[in-house]
């Protein structure tokens, strides 16, 4: 049997050789933290002497850079005004640029007729606007043709696709599915329904022995007599020894 549903009576001990032996093992959260306290940092006071002190410091550094400012300017004037430098000078990159340009040495030579410029130019212009004006217009068409054209093909197509599916295609129907010779003549003799007699003499069983009776040429028994047959099947073979010593009038 089982116990593990009952409680560990020295649960202190566990399998230690004896009560006072202790274990060594110790989770690393059940070590010492924050042993030593954060302490604030010693506040910085000023005194009057170090205020001053700074305050002159921070001048003379300022006075140093704008004296160091003003002699770089100063030393650049003077040459300047050594090598003769006006403020309408042009600096090299722009010279370099004006002297790589193209000039025309003999501008004399030149096709162009100032004269006539203006009304050819004009000219000119007006022939380009209206080559573009066409140009535009033939576009615009080229457009309205093409997608007309794509119209008529995907209406087209959509009609192609309708007429290939006998579903959804538009055509009449000649002759129905249920006209044929089967579905039009089926089978019209009906069945009688069987019905069930609790009286055997009028049961149908009964009636196709007496038909079968009658075929074979034999009397037909009377009512009476075929109630004795009955119950001799029906009660036991005692009836009918009976039975047996009366003269039997079916035989044949």
């Amino acid at each position: 049997m089982s116990t593990a549903h009952r409680p560990t009576w020295h649960n202190a001990i566990g399998r230690s050789p004896g009560a006072n032996f202790g274990t060594f093992k110790v989770s690393s959260r059940d070590l010492p933290s924050h042993s030593e306290l954060k302490r604030r940092a010693p506040l910085e006071i000023d005194s009057t002497e170090n205020k001053a002190q700074k305050t002159a410091d921070h001048k003379r550094k300022l006075s140093e850079h704008l004296e160091n400012k003003e002699r770089e300017h100063r030393e650049k004037n003077e040459l300047e005004e050594r090598i003769g430098v006006t403020r309408n000078f042009i600096p090299l990159e722009d010279a370099v640029k004006l002297l790589n340009q193209d000039v025309n040495e003999f501008p004399e030579d030149s096709d162009d007729c100032p004269a006539n410029e203006g009304s050819d130019s004009e000219d000119d212009d007006e022939a380009m606007l209206m080559r573009e004006l066409e140009k535009i217009k033939a576009e615009k068409e080229e457009a309205r043709q093409r997608e007309i054209k794509a119209t008529l093909e995907s209406e087209e197509g959509r009609e192609r696709i309708l007429n290939q599916n006998p579903l959804l295609a538009k055509t009449t129907q000649t002759r129905r599915w249920d006209e044929d010779v089967v579905f039009k003549n089926p089978n019209r003799e009906v069945k009688e329904k069987k019905e069930f007699v609790n009286d055997m003499v009028r049961s149908e069983f009964h009636r196709r022995f007496l038909h079968k009776l009658t075929h074979h040429g034999i009397q037909l028994p009377s009512q009476e007599h075929t109630r004795l047959l009955l119950r001799s099947f029906i009660f036991g073979s005692h009836f009918g020894n009976q039975q047996k010593k009366r003269k039997n009038p079916y035989t044949v």
